[in-house]
């Protein structure tokens, strides 16, 4: 095979793990990289951009390091390494240049970079607690739309009248500060089962096994489709003083909505377990027990906290 060949191969394995590792895809930028990599293992472009593949330290500043070989004056790599060192204690000795190609072997073309890395603390680890943070509010928010929504139901005179009998309605402070409670007691519960959800995860991946940030991070995205929930939500709200003909209609399509939700957020389970490296009968097996997690740690944190806020009716 020509050089010309393997330089045009070279640069478009690179271009390709880039549009992965911009797409969220780790698994199949590493394996880009990796390739590019091993085609030419002085290509500094390569191992700059296989060093944002990786979470962990260690693998980050070998990468890093293999760029400062072939590069002493990558300011990027640099960035990153005294990055590196601050924030998680590693030992990161100056590595020596390479030695240049032997002289019968024909000299790779120089690479242009026409995007650069920029290896900011955020891009180097994920090590974030805002992150988490963020993170938590999609679940969490899922959680809330759920509440208010069971809430919903409950406040409906015939219902009210068959939990509270003589005590009747409960006055707008009184509905305020229920509604209040059933939001943050569904919002915990779900809060709990995106816990669950990131720790198994981190157990089933195939890449980067272990790491319950990010599996945290990515399980935090399955909740995104939630809300669509929250137009159920202000569906039956706006009905709660309709007719039963009526009221059952509203909450018929109020219930589309649960489904639809619920179906999108299934379709994003499958698409993460791939791009975690899971295919196959790995991908199946993983998908099953992630949603046995997902439906029976709702079915009883959810439960709980339904029960807490019918407590509070009484």
């Amino acid at each position: 095979m020509s050089s010309t060949i393997d330089r045009s191969r070279h640069d478009s394995l690179i271009a390709e793990g880039r549009e992965a590792l911009h797409a969220g895809d780790k698994a199949r930028a590493q394996e880009l990289l990796q390739t590019a990599v091993r085609l030419d293992p002085h290509s500094e472009e390569a191992w700059l951009w296989l060093s944002g593949v990786f979470t962990a330290p260690d693998d980050m500043a070998e990468c890093l390091q293999r760029v400062l070989e072939i590069n002493p004056h990558n300011e990027q790599a640099q960035e990153g390494l005294r990055w590196l060192a601050a924030e998680h204690g590693l030992a990161i000795a100056t590595p020596e240049p390479i030695e240049p190609e032997p002289a019968h072997e024909p000299a790779h073309e120089p690479v242009t970079i026409v995007e650069p890395v920029r290896l900011h603390p955020p891009q180097v680890s994920s090590y974030s607690s805002g992150l988490l943070l963020e993170s938590a509010l999609h679940p969490a928010a899922a959680g809330v739309w759920l509440g208010l929504f069971r809430l919903l139901g409950w406040l409906r005179p015939e219902t009210l009248r068959l939990m509270r009998g003589a005590e009747g309605g409960l006055g707008w402070g009184g509905s305020l500060g229920v509604a209040l409670a059933a939001a943050l007691l569904h919002g915990l519960a779900l809060g709990v089962v995106w816990l669950l959800t990131g720790w198994q995860l981190s157990r089933v991946r195939a890449t980067d096994r272990g790491d319950l940030f990010d599996s945290l991070v990515r399980a935090s995205q399955l909740w995104v489709p939630a809300y669509l929930w929250l137009g159920a939500v202000i569906m039956a709200a706006l009905a709660l003083n309709l007719s039963p003909g009526p009221w059952r209609i509203a909450v018929g399509a109020c219930w589309l909505l649960l489904l639809a939700g619920a179906a999108l957020i299934g379709r994003r389970l499958w698409r993460l377990l791939d791009a975690v490296g899971l295919r196959g009968p790995q991908r199946s097996r993983s998908a099953a027990r992630l949603v046995v997690i997902l439906v029976l740690g709702g079915v009883l944190s959810l439960g709980l906290a339904g029960i807490a806020t019918a407590a509070l009716l009484r």
